[in-house]
């Protein structure tokens, strides 16, 4: 039997020797795992590139697709504006031929209206008869009656005021570009009315009142169509400037101011309404844009950049 001597080295000798193999064990399991680890932190940083690689194309594909839209967009968009362009040009263009075959006849029924009044004036006679005004005039003989040279003599010095003044106005307003076709004979010398009597000019006048505001009203206050225009252009409506209303009942001159909107515009009623220069009609017309919803649209339109308009 071995001594305790023996027996303690032993002991010791293989506590040792299982300590060194744990230790060994461990060391491999560790060195194992440290191995794995690092195979697995070098695999998902590989995925991570090739998903940062993909998202990449992805975005540069999707950015080149937004750029051949956008530029097909941006082709088509063009293609459209210039054909709008085209087709507005071409509309403005008929406009622009259809007003001026317009006025160039309005000239020539204008032209030829006053030549016969012309020849009226100087062909009249007292007697009714009329002559060729390119004819020389007839001598008195003995043989004419006493008093028919003074007759005579007195006819050809008596002026013709009210003609010359209707020649005037319709010349000059051609001139402006509008025209009086149907503008009434002119009166008698004898049928002087009270404002033909004065030095009153109805068109320097509408000149200063449309120079007032654009958009210029001539109304009446006793009129219940003007109280409606009146209605929906000052309270419906917040125009600015505020349109400027005109009473043709207060007025000094109102009779001969709304004659001579009749011979200018063709409307001898009121309200008569105005915008920059031009009548857009009456009450029923001024309803009928309020309703349909133009009215704004028509006004600044017309009115140019001055004017705002709004809803009240």
């Amino acid at each position: 039997m071995p001594s305790p001597r023996r027996q303690k080295y032993l002991v010791l000798s293989v506590l040792a020797i299982v300590l060194l193999t744990i230790y060994f064990i461990s060391s491999t399991r560790a060195s194992h795992n440290r191995t794995r680890y690092i195979d697995t932190l070098r695999s998902m940083h590989m995925k991570e590139i090739k998903i940062n690689r993909a998202q990449s194309v992805l975005r540069e594909a999707e950015a080149q697709a937004k750029a051949g839209i956008n530029e097909r967009l941006g082709r088509g968009k063009a293609k459209s504006l210039e054909r709008e362009k085209e087709r507005k040009r071409l509309e403005d263009l008929k406009a622009k031929e259809a007003e001026e075959h317009l006025i160039e006849q309005r000239k020539k029924a204008s032209a030829g209206k006053k030549a016969v009044d012309g020849q009226e004036v100087v062909g009249s006679r007292k007697d009714g008869k009329s002559e060729d005004p390119a004819s020389p005039p007839k001598h008195v003989g003995k043989e004419d009656s006493p008093g028919a040279e003074e007759k005579e003599k007195e006819s050809k010095k008596a002026p013709t005021p009210n003609t010359g003044a209707k020649t005037k106005d319709i010349t000059d307003l051609l001139t402006g570009g509008d025209s009086l076709l149907d503008s009434p004979p002119p009166p008698k010398a004898d049928a002087v009315t009270e404002d033909t009597a004065t030095d009153y000019d109805p068109k320097a006048d509408l000149t200063a009142l449309l120079r007032v505001a654009p958009v210029l009203v001539f109304s009446k206050t006793t009129c219940p169509y003007s109280k409606a225009a009146k209605a929906i252009l000052l309270q419906k409506l917040r125009i600015t400037p505020p349109p400027h209303v005109v009473e043709l009942d207060q007025h000094p001159h109102g009779r001969a101011l709304q004659t001579f909107l009749k011979d200018k515009t063709g409307r001898g009623t009121v309200p008569n309404i105005f915008v920059r220069g031009k009548s857009i009609g009456g009450s029923d017309e001024l309803s009928a844009l309020w309703e349909a919803g133009d009215l704004e649209a028509l006004l600044v339109k017309m009115g140019g950049k001055r004017v705002t308009v709004e809803r009240a």
